[in-house]
Protein backbone atom coordinates (compact mmCIF):
# COMPACT_ATOMS: atom_id res chain seq x y z
CA UNK A 1 0.00 0.00 0.00
CA UNK A 2 0.98 3.28 -0.46
CA UNK A 3 -0.18 6.89 1.21
CA UNK A 4 -1.15 10.21 0.31
CA UNK A 5 0.42 12.84 2.71
CA UNK A 6 0.40 15.66 0.66
CA UNK A 7 -3.61 17.33 -0.77
CA UNK A 8 -1.85 17.68 -4.47
CA UNK A 9 -1.50 15.30 -7.54
CA UNK A 10 2.54 15.29 -7.71
CA UNK A 11 4.36 11.94 -7.28
CA UNK A 12 6.36 13.44 -4.28
CA UNK A 13 3.23 12.88 -2.11
CA UNK A 14 3.28 9.51 -2.12
CA UNK A 15 4.62 7.04 0.27
CA UNK A 16 6.91 4.12 -0.95
CA UNK A 17 5.25 1.10 -0.54
CA UNK A 18 4.34 -0.03 2.76
CA UNK A 19 3.34 -3.23 4.48
CA UNK A 20 0.35 -3.14 7.26
CA UNK A 21 -0.37 -5.41 9.97
CA UNK A 22 -2.09 -5.77 12.68
CA UNK A 23 -0.75 -7.61 16.18
CA UNK A 24 -3.53 -8.69 16.65
CA UNK A 25 -5.67 -10.16 14.25
CA UNK A 26 -4.31 -11.88 10.64
CA UNK A 27 -6.50 -9.61 8.73
CA UNK A 28 -4.07 -7.32 6.86
CA UNK A 29 -6.21 -4.13 5.36
CA UNK A 30 -9.74 -2.73 6.23
CA UNK A 31 -11.53 -0.64 3.54
CA UNK A 32 -12.25 1.93 5.98
CA UNK A 33 -8.55 2.99 6.13
CA UNK A 34 -9.16 4.20 2.23
CA UNK A 35 -11.84 6.97 3.80
CA UNK A 36 -9.08 8.27 5.97
CA UNK A 37 -6.42 7.74 8.78
CA UNK A 38 -4.24 9.12 11.27
CA UNK A 39 0.07 8.35 10.31
CA UNK A 40 2.42 8.99 12.92
CA UNK A 41 5.78 7.74 11.99
CA UNK A 42 8.57 8.30 9.21
CA UNK A 43 6.57 8.00 5.76
CA UNK A 44 9.87 6.76 4.01
CA UNK A 45 10.31 3.77 7.30
CA UNK A 46 6.73 3.24 8.49
CA UNK A 47 4.77 3.72 11.45
CA UNK A 48 1.47 3.48 12.70
CA UNK A 49 -1.81 3.93 11.04
CA UNK A 50 -4.95 4.21 12.82
CA UNK A 51 -8.75 4.97 12.06
CA UNK A 52 -9.81 8.25 13.12
CA UNK A 53 -10.42 8.29 16.94
CA UNK A 54 -7.39 5.88 17.09
CA UNK A 55 -9.49 2.63 16.56
CA UNK A 56 -7.71 -0.40 14.17
CA UNK A 57 -4.38 0.48 15.24
CA UNK A 58 -2.17 -1.12 12.34
CA UNK A 59 1.43 -0.84 11.87
CA UNK A 60 3.51 -0.10 8.82
CA UNK A 61 7.08 -0.93 7.70
CA UNK A 62 9.20 -0.78 4.37
CA UNK A 63 8.36 -4.30 2.14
Amino acid sequence: MQLRLGVGGSDEDWTPVLAARTWRRRKRWSGEFEHGAWFAGNPDRGGVLALPGGHGLMTLHRQ
